[in-house]
């Protein structure tokens, strides 16, 4: 017997009469409305835990691509078209900005109804200073916090240098000096003036997200980052945070006080703590 003969030939996952093309070929290139796509991101669903599933790999994408692969899933899952067929959809500005501000008020609701219970992210639409452009960005929240809702006053370069600042303190030991931030942003992506840049810290630093030494040279991170911002440090900074092994909460720096004595008051200390024996 030959090893020709031996070798058996591999199955096929789908059968040998598996085709994609043929799939294909059977499902309708008739795109859905945009009522119809507004319909469905008003109801909470498979459609919007995939873009969940997305924003935790890309925790910051622009308005348009999130309608986009919001309307791809629910033309291709639940009405069954033609992978091809969302392409097609006619939307209008108009109605494009309801679908990012429906799919929006609907992932920060329960289930898009009700009140809104404790969840781990919160997402927050913002606007580039150069251009019309919406970007839409996963956060963290707490329990009837609406505290993260600043950060949909952020210009893209704002959001972009807070981002910055933010995973350089987390690889890290929790702080970066002034004089790195005003040196970043001199250059695109964070490209703005040092009035701006100052402003934007002063701003950021009384709403406790950063807190400067006294001689405001160094800006060292809050808690308020870690409990708002985890989701995206989680999915951004994988394998190098540090986590406590007990409650496997984010390490931002490890705090050690030291308390210094002079050696006369050390010597006497001693001496006390002799003679008591």
């Amino acid at each position: 017997m030959s090893d020709d003969e031996d070798v058996q030939a591999e199955p096929i996952a789908h059968g040998d009469d598996f085709d994609f093309l043929e799939i294909f070929c059977k499902l309708s290139l008739d795109p859905p409305t945009m009522e119809e796509i507004l319909s469905e991101a008003k109801k909470f669903g498979d459609s919007h835990r995939n873009l969940i599933n997305k924003f935790l790999l890309e925790p910051s994408m622009s308005a348009r691509k999130m309608n986009l692969l919001f309307a791809k899933h629910v033309t291709t899952v639940k009405f069954k078209k033609h992978p091809e067929a969302v392409m097609r959809i006619e939307a209008t500005p108009e109605s494009s900005r309801d679908l990012t501000k429906t799919l929006v008020k609907t992932l920060n609701k329960e289930k898009g109804t009700g009140k809104r219970i404790l969840r781990p992210w919160r997402f927050v639409t913002s606007t580039d200073e150069k251009s019309p452009n919406e970007f839409v960005t996963m956060t963290g929240c707490a329990q009837n916090c609406s505290s993260i809702s600043e950060a949909s006053d952020l210009t893209k370069a704002e959001r972009t240098l807070l981002l910055a600042i933010i995973e350089e303190m987390m690889r890290g030991d929790g702080s970066v000096k002034m004089r790195w931030i005003h040196d970043i942003v001199r250059e695109d992506p964070c490209k703005m003036t040092g009035q701006k840049c100052d402003q934007f810290m002063t701003k950021m630093t009384r709403q406790k997200y950063f807190s400067l030494d006294a001689d405001s040279e160094i800006l060292e991170i809050t808690p308020r980052i870690l409990v708002e911002l985890e989701p995206w440090l989680r999915a951004k900074l994988i394998g190098e945070l540090k986590i406590c092994e007990l409650c496997r909460k984010i390490i931002a720096r490890c705090v050690i006080k030291r308390y210094q004595m002079r050696s006369i008051e050390l010597r006497d200390a001693i001496f006390f703590f002799e003679e008591s024996f």
